[in-house]
């Protein structure tokens, strides 16, 4: 069934079925769902490029980080389905499967030094876990604690919801521990110790208290009740909502089939050889392609959507050389400037983002004043990471200055205020550069989903053409876009907001609001991005700092507590991202004068 071209995708989440990934030709994307560590890193490192590898958290890759892993996506749920139940007197709530790892004989101790109630809720089928029930959890129970074995789904939500809190003392690196993510669906606070995702899930001091050392538990739990119950709620709305899950794997299908037709390569056997000819077709986002076959190999020609004409020459391989061959590199990437301070994380995930955006790769650079080798903070990413020595602005530049950079995501570092805005280094590449620029602020959440974006458009046909790739890339993705316009105090004619998206957001198809205010342009942006609760702002720019210039940017990057965009204007190619049908696939070059 799938060897007839009838999908672009395969998303696998069997033990067994990505072995079968090598031998079709769209590409095969893998949901690892448990610990990457152990055999199952080993298998999926068996496999190697054949699959497009997908984490539930970065903990998860950090354990194995030479994996072939594509994205990271969270395991998400239907809040709705959920309810709220203020119980700040009632029992504490271990809810897991009966082992050593959930660390249920902890959740006693802890309780019990702490004085509260616990229930013990949870699975406990198999005879290892039923022999651990035995031995070890039914002589320390006591008249403060309830046994409840086998829940089912409606017995484990009215747990939650009851619940004073949720205790989770892990003994294990967990994946992804989807009953926290129930809990604060509940409003049910967790406690947990440090240990794998949880760092991720749980917004220490907001919807939980993370613990360092099992001896701060009993005191994490006589505070938990003292946390609001909303702010859980709304954490798992914007951070682990099911939508929000399924467009983060959309884009990943887009960005699989993409690069899985591109870089797909085809032996060419000995009938092959002998017979030769030419073969033609439409793949994918590929707009044509041809392959010629000769005695003496193959000459793959590929027309992306949005790109230039790509040719791959393939010459015969031995069946040594088939086995060892290795994907051609995608062609344009999306580069990641990374410090070794703890902003390099949002760094990075911001730029996954933007290669979601774009239908584009991640590649990762770090430059070292001094020492050699990864530091071992950037240690396990799960992209391409360049390690260069040398000063780090110039080594910098260099890197992204290279022809395959499509933009850029940087850091701000300390900025102090508006007057330098971005830091000294940050500063140093967005203006030598000439491409679109994404700062991070020092603040920005690492976790945060892309769903709104905030375009502010001056009224000139430059800055919509610089902007158009990006926002079509949006509603092409799913996400909302906001533009914003301010108005003149006094303007020479009547305002029509119809003429206005015509000429300058045509692209939109109605899809774009626009938002017109009277005021000030630099005060306006960062607040209307917070009123409009927006994930990203894309701004054109001058492309410089020089004083008296470029105040809106300078008080955007100051202000924003999310990334901003820096788009150069005029720009030299703006063409930067796959168009829809019917869309022109290059933008015409805008020259100043």
């Amino acid at each position: 069934m799938l060897h007839h071209d009838r999908y672009d995708v395969v998303h696998d989440h069997s033990p067994c079925g990505p072995l079968t990934a090598r031998h079709r030709r769209i590409p095969t994307v893998v949901t690892a769902h448990g610990p990457a560590d152990g055999e199952l890193g080993d298998f999926y490192e068996t496999l190697g490029p054949s699959i497009h590898l997908v984490a539930i958290s970065q903990s998860q890759r950090l354990r194995r980080p030479g994996l072939p892993w594509f994205a990271t996506i969270h395991n998400a749920i239907d809040p709705a389905q959920f309810s709220y139940s203020a119980s700040p007197d009632g029992p504490v709530l271990w809810l897991a499967r009966f082992c050593p790892e959930k660390g249920p004989d902890l959740a006693i101790q802890a309780c019990r030094a702490a004085g509260l109630p616990l229930v013990l809720a949870g699975k406990c089928t198999e005879p290892a876990e039923r022999r651990y029930l035995a031995e070890v959890i039914r002589p320390m129970l006591g008249s403060d604690t309830e046994l409840i074995l086998n829940t089912d789904r409606a017995t484990a939500r009215r747990l939650l919801s009851g619940a004073r809190c949720l205790v989770l003392p892990l003994r294990w690196h967990e994946p992804f521990g989807m009953v926290m993510v129930e809990a604060m669906a509940s409003g049910t606070p967790v406690v947990a110790l440090r240990r794998g995702s949880v760092p991720e899930i749980v917004r220490n001091g907001v919807t939980g208290i993370v613990c360092d050392d099992v001896e701060d538990l009993p005191a994490a739990l006589a505070h938990a009740g003292e946390l609001d119950p909303a702010d859980g709620m709304a954490h798992v709305r914007e951070h682990f909502e099911a939508d929000l899950m399924a467009r983060r794997y959309e884009a990943v299908y887009r960005r699989a089939s993409t690069r899985g037709r591109l870089n797909h390569t085809r032996d060419i056997d000995d009938e092959d050889r002998g017979r030769g000819g030419r073969h033609r077709g439409r793949v994918g986002h590929i707009r044509r392609w041809e392959l010629s076959m000769t005695a003496d190999g193959a000459t793959l020609q590929l027309v992306p959507a949005g790109f230039g004409r790509i040719e791959f020459v393939a010459t015969p391989r031995t069946a040594a050389e088939r086995r060892d061959r290795v994907r051609r590199p995608a062609r344009r990437v999306v580069l990641a400037a990374l410090d070794d301070t703890s902003t390099a994380w949002s760094v990075l995930a911001m730029a996954e983002r933007a290669g979601d955006l774009l239908g584009l790769p991640v590649r990762a650079v770090h430059v070292r004043a001094a020492g050699v080798g990864v530091p071992e903070r950037l240690a396990g990413l799960g992209v391409p990471l360049d390690v260069v020595p040398g000063a780090v602005a110039p080594r910098l530049i260099e890197a992204a200055s290279g022809r395959d950079v499509v933009a850029v995501v940087i850091g701000t570092g300390n900025r102090a205020d508006s007057a330098q805005p971005l830091g000294f280094t940050a500063s140093c590449v967005a203006t030598a550069i000439g491409k679109p620029v994404v700062v991070v602020p020092p603040n920005a959440d690492p976790m945060a989903q892309l769903r709104r974006i905030l375009v502010p458009l001056d009224g000139t046909m430059e800055t919509s053409l610089a902007a158009r790739p990006w926002v079509e890339s949006a509603l092409d993705g799913g996400l909302e876009v906001t533009a914003l316009h301010v108005l003149s105090p006094r303007p020479e004619r009547p305002w029509r907001e119809r003429e206005f998206l015509a000429r300058y957001c045509p692209w939109g198809n109605g899809a774009v609001e626009l938002v017109a205010r009277c005021g000030r342009t630099d005060e306006l942006v960062p607040a209307i991005a917070w009123e409009y609760a927006s994930d990203l702002i894309v701004l054109g720019w001058s492309g410089g700092f020089a004083r008296g210039r470029a105040p809106v940017v300078r008080t955007a990057l100051a202000r924003s507590r999310v990334p901003v965009v820096l788009l150069p204007v005029p720009a030299a190619e703006v063409a930067l991202a796959p168009q829809r049908a019917g869309r022109p696939a290059v933008l015409p070059t805008i020259r100043e004068g």
